[in-house]
């Protein structure tokens, strides 16, 4: 599709994008863990302490759920002593023990199914950005965390999540097992969250990526009007060796009953990364969500009215789009294109052509029509939630577009979402 604008990077060649073409599953490199200083913290300890984190309504989630938590007494001995796979704080230079590296700052101790959620303090601050949209905004904000280890309130939202799941009948993937609190020179330096999991097999390592780069995308499908296309352009990405209905019929299911129970797990936790498929006793593939660390709940009104229904449809539609296969098309989009139009043309190409959002839509409407919801209402709602901001920036990560692009310049840097 083209709209009338040239991207300032389509002469560069931009680089390499999608990444490689067979990724391999989780399995190594492996990485030390050394026992450092700190304190260990039972689930439900930590759980009562920090409970002024929440809001009303998933405080009284986790305080339902308090016998569902380990307590001090029930953390294993060789738990009880803080690992991390960082080198700043270690108590020796020699390894306790090596295990599989889990992203960027966690850990999967494959042989106990244990992962470690937040192992990598550093002493000099560092963080990351964050991207977050509060219930009722429409804009997407961007805060920092500290990188590595997680907050006080990121372990929160993930004891909140397993409590939620577990009280509402959904699949659970993730048991937190204690908590871990990292120290050095009397002041602390974050949380690591153990955690028991069925497994950390992600949806990624699925992605059959084509190996070329942005401009290999870019530049003919922008100079299609004067030469032929050619490859896999106008099609999402495809999942290597998977039953890909099977697996978004499960994804969708699993959405919208989060959805409609009033949870939601946050604009980044809500990548296609955070879906895992685990093998079930027959060897087939079931899908979890998983990483609640933004994961929020809100109640869901049996009556819903205009303004609840704009701001739960955008949150829907966020966590749907961010967790889409990638487009391979690319939107020239005109210059100083208001967030509305933005969200016009790449949605134009997002619900031909994402089998993602089809899915999901199928059992949102069912979910509408059971609860006797407007049907107009919602409707009406999905139309207000395209014309945002949020919106338009969450689609940005699913169809490439020049006014993405043109930003990452702006910013000395290309990046383009592993999904």
């Amino acid at each position: 599709m083209s709209h009338g604008s040239e991207s300032i990077l389509l002469e560069s060649g931009v680089g390499t994008v999608l990444g490689p073409r067979n990724p391999k599953p989780l399995e190594g490199p492996e990485i030390p863990l050394y026992e450092c200083s700190g304190e260990t913290f039972g689930v439900a300890e930590f759980a009562a302490a920090h409970q002024g984190l929440l809001n009303q309504l998933e405080a009284s989630i986790v305080a339902r759920g308090r016998d569902l938590l380990l307590d001090r007494s029930s953390v294993p001995s060789d738990l009880a002593t803080c690992l991390t796979r960082s080198c700043d704080i270690p108590s020796s230079s020699k390894p306790t023990l090596h295990v599989s590296r889990s992203g960027a700052r966690s850990a999967y101790w494959r042989e106990r199914s244990l992962k470690l959620k937040g192992c990598r303090p550093t002493s000099d601050g560092a963080t990351f950005p964050l991207e977050v949209l509060p219930f009722g905004a429409r804009r997407i904000t961007h805060v920092r965390v500290p990188f590595g280890v997680m907050r006080a309130e990121g372990v929160m939202r993930e004891i909140l999540a397993y409590c939620f799941l577990t009280q509402n009948g959904m699949p659970v993937h993730s048991t937190p097992v204690c908590v871990w609190e990292y120290r050095t020179s009397g002041r602390s330096l974050g949380y690591c969250l153990v955690l028991r999991t069925k497994g950390e097999e992600r949806a990624e390592q699925f992605i059959d990526y084509p190996a070329c780069s942005l401009g290999d995308i870019v530049k003919p499908l922008r100079d299609k009007a004067r030469a032929p296309v050619h490859g896999p352009f106008g099609s999402e990405l495809r999942l290597r060796g998977l039953n890909l209905w099977k697996y978004l019929d499960q994804k969708a299911e699993c959405l919208a009953r989060l959805h409609f129970a009033g949870g939601a797990r946050g604009v980044l936790n809500s990548n296609i990364g955070n879906d895992v498929l685990v093998r079930n006793a027959v060897g087939d593939l079931d899908v979890y969500l998983c990483d609640f660390d933004t994961f929020s709940v809100m109640p869901v009104p049996a009556g819903p009215r205009e303004p609840f229904l704009e701001a739960f449809t955008l949150r829907c539609l966020v966590e749907v789009v961010k967790g889409s296969l990638s487009i391979l098309d690319y939107v020239d989009l005109p210059r100083d294109c208001s967030p509305a139009d933005r969200g016009q043309y790449l949605g134009e190409v997002y619900f031909q052509r994402s089998s993602c959002w089809r899915a999901y839509k199928r059992v949102f409407d069912r979910n509408v029509s059971q609860r006797i919801w407007s049907m107009a209402a919602v409707d009406a709602a999905f139309q207000h939630a395209r014309r945002t901001e949020a919106f338009a920036n969450v689609l940005s990560s699913c169809v490439l577009n020049s006014h993405y692009l043109d930003t990452m310049a702006a910013q000395r840097g290309i990046f383009y979402p592993h999904n």
